[in-house]
């Protein structure tokens, strides 16, 4: 069986967390679940409208540094 998973980024870390917390926190995900190609980065939730934005700028940066394994 496959599967996918997707998340890990917690909303209260993209709302009152700093840049290199989002950073170090989203290199630890991909690090820990990359393999097959079966993970996701995203945060909890769809609405992004109280997260700031220097650090869904660090998550996006991480994934794209990261994210291709």
């Amino acid at each position: 069986d496959k599967y996918c998973l997707a998340g890990g980024i917690p909303s209260s870390l993209l709302i009152g967390g700093t840049p290199e917390k989002v950073r170090q926190h989203t290199e630890e995900l991909i690090n820990n679940l990359k393999g097959n190609g079966s993970f996701i980065v995203s945060s909890e939730f769809n609405g992004m409208g109280d997260a700031k934005v220097e650090n869904v700028k660090a998550m996006t940066e991480t994934v794209r540094k990261l994210g291709n394994y």
